[in-house]
Parts: C-alpha cells; structure tokens; sequence
C-alpha cells in the first residue's frame, strides 16, 4: 500500500468517527465553472472559523479566517471552487496546506 492509500484509508477511519460523533459537516463540493444547476460532489467537509493567521512580514498581526478541511479521495479541490455547508457557501481562495490526502483552505463566505 502506498503512503497516498495509506492515509487515505486512515482519513476515511477518521471522518466515520468525526461524523458519528458530529464533529464534521456534510458538505456538497462544486468546482469552478460547473454550469448553474448541476449537482455537486457529496463531500466530508471540517469548518474551522476565527482561524487567526499571521502574515510573512515582521509586523505580527493575526488576521481571522475561516479555513475548511478537504479530502481528496472524495474531491480534487481548487481556487474558485465552491463547497456548501448547510446554508453557507465557501468560496476557496487560498491553500494554506495539503498533503496526499487532504487541503486545507482559506475560504470567504
């Protein structure tokens, strides 16, 4: 099994325990440029909001977000794509980490 497989698998043991205990959000993924009307990718989505993040500069100032966890065996995220949670839309503007099995973005309502 490769490391992708490996932590894919481990992702999905993951988010079974994440959604019974209701720690994860049901999400549907719409990628950038999909026609009005088409439907989504049904996707596990983790909604972390008031995510403080500094800039590169000298001057520390932390700046608050909302940062939204992805996992790529169920979806290929990329800027401009869209995820809803509920009644709220993220729209994804940058990626602040991935890996072979998930991202991690920054997103605006």
């Amino acid at each position: 099994m490769s490391q992708r497989d490996a932590l894919r698998a481990l992702d999905d043991r993951v988010l079974g325990m994440l959604r019974r205990a209701g720690l994860s959000d049901a999400g549907e993924f719409r990628a950038a440029g999909l026609p009005a009307g088409a439907s989504g990718t049904a996707c596990d989505v983790l909604v972390d909001r008031d995510v403080r993040l500094f800039g590169d500069d000298d001057a520390e100032v932390a700046t608050p977000h909302v940062v939204v966890t992805l996992y790529h065996a169920q979806v290929q995220p990329s800027r401009g794509a869209t995820v809803v949670v509920g009644a709220e839309t993220f729209r994804l503007e940058a990626v602040l980490s991935q890996d072979e099995s998930r991202s991690r973005w920054v997103v605006s309502s």
